[in-house]
């Protein structure tokens, strides 16, 4: 997921380049990678000491259908641009479907102004990770959002990055929640896919 966090922090940072992965991704598809279908599992689950018989567990899974060739284009655009030159299969099905809706790219767009408040000078990898999970990690955001009311020292909390990127991430949070640009900080959420490869497309599985 850390490939996730830095990729999605960096698209909010820059906006020029935000603009081209929106060109490279295309215009949303008209179904928004609708579900195709939805799955439901069961799993039978041994007795574990307090019931007498076995239990079974019962998965509703939704089965998007994205092309390979997005997959790959997605990849191809910012395995150089990430620091490990990386880019999981994992991670470019979960960009391709978190962007495939027009709302949400007008959401991330709207970021750029608060981020871009106080420009940083050569911000580190651990900048855009912790920028990212800012993003999509409710618990992380609020406990950011804890220390920074009772204006406390982030160092702890996040001791790789400078202060000027402690303070550039207090910042951000501070002027994007409590406007509209919150809603992306709610809709932007990190999403459970697992990938299956196919002969012709990957099917991303989204569990509910």
């Amino acid at each position: 997921m850390i490939d996730f966090w830095e990729a999605l922090g960096r698209l909010a940072y820059d906006q020029e380049l935000f603009n081209k992965f929106q060109e490279v991704l295309g215009q949303p598809p008209a179904s928004g990678y609708l579900p195709m279908k939805d799955l439901m599992t069961e799993k039978k689950l041994p007795a574990d000491g307090k019931t007498a018989s076995p239990s079974t567990l019962r998965i509703t899974a939704t089965v998007l259908e994205i092309p390979r060739e997005d997959y790959e284009k997605v990849q191809n655009f910012l395995r150089p641009i990430l620091t490990e030159h990386y880019v999981s299969l994992f991670v470019a099905g979960e960009l391709i479907w978190t962007f495939s809706r027009q709302d949400i790219r007008a959401a991330f767009t709207g970021l750029h102004d608060p981020i871009s408040s106080v420009r940083l000078h050569a911000p580190s990898t651990s900048y855009f990770i912790n920028l990212g999970l800012l993003l999509v990690d409710k618990l992380f955001r609020e406990k950011v959002t804890e220390i920074a009311k009772a204006d406390n020292d982030l160092a702890p909390l996040l001791p790789r990055l400078s202060d000027l990127e402690r303070y550039h991430l207090k910042t951000v949070l501070r002027q994007a929640r409590g406007s509209n640009r919150g809603r992306v900080l709610r809709v932007l959420r990190s999403q459970r896919l697992t990938t299956d490869l196919r002969d012709r497309s990957l099917t991303a599985v989204v569990l509910s």
